[in-house]
């Protein structure tokens, strides 16, 4: 792990610890529309605690006309250069340890910082890495997040959000992901849609979404002890709220925000029909194919499909 400078002191600090571990991680830029991802590993900074273990060497992963360092002047006064980093944290939360990985996506060396990102899970000794995006889509304020996403084969079918297909630029969660997968660790990669009309960070409810779908598809449970998950949904309720009110006062965006609703809504529906064909066609196929189960005449067994009297 030459490529991170670790943070001697804080690691020193750290007990020894026998609780299952998760790495997530987010990168500001192109993945992270509205800075939903981004804000959903703060958050989870604060629930955990979370102390900063170490941060990878910039000059390896940066160029720095691309992502310029900052300066502070005060007074006229040069006071502080800070250079883009991609920061290391630990905490814990709910009996686990959890791994946090965010800055700016890297703008160089992707392949090696991958390796490294593997290379920190395997330290660690984390059983999962989760990826997490934010993408601008076609997609109702008013309407659920979408979430899409992609696994490796270990977690194919888990989690039926990340059953997406897409072909086209790859951000640096997706190469982590394929990485994950190469090196035969488990590892998720949980997209949010923001609605393109409405992208100015920070968007609370593609944040609250994409730690939801975390906790589905990883088993983490967030408590809400310190109100931080309370907040977040009254802050995304509230997002909802003044998006709808600044729509309302334009009619043009009344009638683009209804075509997206009528679009999402027939699309759910769409879901819904084809699932209950394939059921109806599975029920066809048993029907046709006594053989099956080694009898003339299949017994009537219901189906779980389609039985309404099903628990």
């Amino acid at each position: 792990m030459e490529t991170i400078r670790w943070n001697v002191e804080e690691l020193g600090r750290r007990p020894v610890s026998r609780l299952p571990t998760i790495l997530v991680a987010a990168f500001r830029g192109w993945n992270d529309a509205a800075e939903s991802a981004s804000q959903a590993v703060k958050t989870l900074r604060d629930w955990s605690g979370a102390r900063t273990l170490g941060i990878f060497d910039p000059e390896r992963y940066f160029d720095f006309q691309a992502v310029r360092p900052e300066l502070s002047v005060r007074d006229g006064v040069l006071r502080t250069t800070s250079y883009p980093s991609i920061t290391i944290y630990g905490g814990t939360i709910s009996e686990r340890e959890i791994i946090l990985v965010e800055g700016p996506e890297p703008s160089l060396s992707w392949p090696l910082f991958c390796d490294e990102i593997v290379t920190l899970a395997d330290v660690f000794d984390a059983s999962l890495v989760v990826t997490m995006g934010a993408l601008l889509a076609e997609v109702p304020h008013s309407r659920p997040v979408a979430i899409t996403g992609g696994s490796s084969l270990d977690l194919l079918g888990t989690f039926p959000a990340l059953s997406g297909t897409y072909t086209g630029p790859a951000g640096i969660v997706s190469t982590i992901l394929d990485t994950c997968q190469q090196r035969q660790l488990p590892a998720l990669s949980i997209w949010g849609a923001v609605p393109s009309y409405v992208h100015e960070a920070p968007n609370p409810k593609v944040t609250l979404a994409l730690l939801d779908s975390l906790q589905e598809a990883s088993g983490l449970t967030l408590p809400d002890q310190s109100g931080i998950y309370t907040q977040l949904r009254l802050a995304a309720a509230s997002w909802e709220e003044r998006v709808s009110n600044s729509v309302a006062e334009h009619d043009q965006a009344q009638r683009y925000v209804r075509q997206l609703e009528e679009g999402y809504d027939q699309r759910l529906e769409d879901a819904s029909t084809s699932g209950q064909a394939i059921a109806e066609a599975f029920e066809d196929f048993l029907q046709n194919r006594p053989d099956l189960f080694g009898e003339t005449e299949r017994p009537d067994r219901g189906n779980p499909f389609l039985d309404d009297d099903q628990d």
